[in-house]
C-alpha cells in the first residue's frame, strides 16, 4: 500500500501515513497481492537532480495477509551511473 500514491502534492502534509491498512484513506494506492507477481517503483524523483530527491509518494508498507502466509523479497536496482 502506498498511502500517498494518488494524492496531490498539496495533500501530502495532511495525510497520516502510518497505521493499519484498514484505516488508510480512501485515495491510498493499494496493490493487491498476486502470487508470482512483483511491483516495481522508483523511490527518487529524476527531475534533473544530480543525485535525485526522495519521492514522498514512494512511501509504502505491507498489509497483513487476509489468508495464508506472506512472503516478500527486496531487490534494489541502480538506474544510472554511480556518483
Amino acid at each position: 500500500m502506498f498511502p500517498y500514491g494518488n494524492a496531490a502534492p498539496g495533500e501530502l502534509p495532511k495525510i497520516h501515513a502510518y497505521g493499519r491498512c484498514e484505516d488508510a484513506r480512501a485515495g491510498a494506492l493499494k496493490v493487491p497481492a498476486v502470487q508470482g507477481n512483483a511491483i516495481i517503483f522508483y523511490s527518487l524523483q529524476a527531475r534533473g537532480h544530480p543525485r535525485g530527491a526522495l519521492d514522498p509518494t514512494s512511501l509504502h508498507g505491507g498489509c497483513d495477509p487476509i489468508k495464508g502466509t506472506k512472503w516478500a523479497a527486496n531487490l534494489w536496482i541502480r538506474n544510472g551511473p554511480k556518483l
